[in-house]
């Protein structure tokens, strides 16, 4: 095997991750808002994955387009950019003052602004993933809640662009129990931009079709050696790993699972019946 290929499969992901973390400091430190730093690091790592996909793929098949790509650019413009920016347009001016009243009321902020950035993103991650494992949790577990999340499961590959396909109504209950949480607690705008560096980072990774190979960092990160079983197309096995970044919550609670190689067959069974088009997939959580 290419020396350089197996580098990048041990390397590729930290460094992309360290990179993207380290050009938001320098964005800040330029005088960039979080806004407008988030966006071009995000297109670039997008861009950076969707080259290695092409150099160092877990499977080819799943380069080849399955009559997803307009779907799932739907998906990722709605659930991704649009629903998540009208949300904090929305509720920036009742955050802002619920956060002023909670900081009055304790008698300054509840969120650690003091600590380096790093340990503030580890304090955002840790608060946030416990919420959503809990949701994402639930929604295996509900029928009423799987009927949405199964849109994200529908896909018959996983690569670079499919982490946003997400039904709009999970969308909402992702930001919810994120941003507006840590806006409350006190977190400034910098550090929240740069936990949804991170975040985005990991999610675009971890559903990538890039043979990234994190060794120890799976008892860290959910990434995409452990969450390709998380797509399984069978229950049993798609019913663990269930952090969107962390793997410490599934490690405390027993759903940590890393059995090496790669699920059989990812998406929702039976995999033929589920809509391929963006808009059969709104609708589908609503028939039988």
């Amino acid at each position: 095997m290419n020396r350089g290929a197996n580098l990048v499969r041990v390397l590729g992901f930290p460094v992309l991750l360290c990179g993207a973390i380290g050009a938001m400091v320098w964005a800040l430190s330029r005088g960039q808002t979080a806004d407008e730093a988030v966006i071009w690091i995000g297109v670039t790592v997008t861009v950076s994955l969707a080259l290695l996909e092409r150099w160092i793929p877990v499977f080819s098949s799943w380069n080849q387009a399955r009559g997803d790509l307009v779907g799932d650019a739907a998906h990722s413009f709605f659930s991704l950019l649009l629903i998540p920016e009208i949300l904090r347009v929305a509720t920036l001016s009742g955050l802002a003052g619920l956060a002023a009243w909670i900081e009055g009321a304790a008698g300054g902020t509840l969120w650690p602004r003091e600590w380096p950035w790093l340990f503030q993103i580890i304090l955002a991650l840790v608060i946030v993933e416990w919420a959503q494992y809990w949701i994402h949790r639930a929604q295996h577990a509900w029928p009423l809640l799987w009927r949405f999340h199964a849109v994200h499961h529908s896909a018959l590959r996983l690569y670079w662009l499919n982490a946003g396909r997400v039904h709009p109504l999970e969308a909402v209950v992702n930001y919810l129990v994120a941003v507006p949480v840590l806006a409350v607690l006190g977190c400034t705008a910098d550090v929240v931009g740069l936990y949804i560096v991170f975040i985005s980072v990991c999610a675009s990774a971890q559903h990538a079709n890039v043979d990234f190979r994190l060794g120890p960092l799976n008892w860290v990160l959910s990434q995409g050696e452990l969450h390709r079983w998380h797509h399984s197309s069978k229950k049993a096995e798609a019913d663990h790993n269930f952090g969107a970044v962390l793997i410490v919550w599934d490690l405390v609670f027993g759903t940590y699972k890393a059995p090496g190689g790669w699920p059989e067959k990812v998406g929702v069974d039976p995999i033929d019946a589920y809509p391929r088009g963006y808009l059969g997939q709104l609708l589908a959580p609503f028939r039988d």
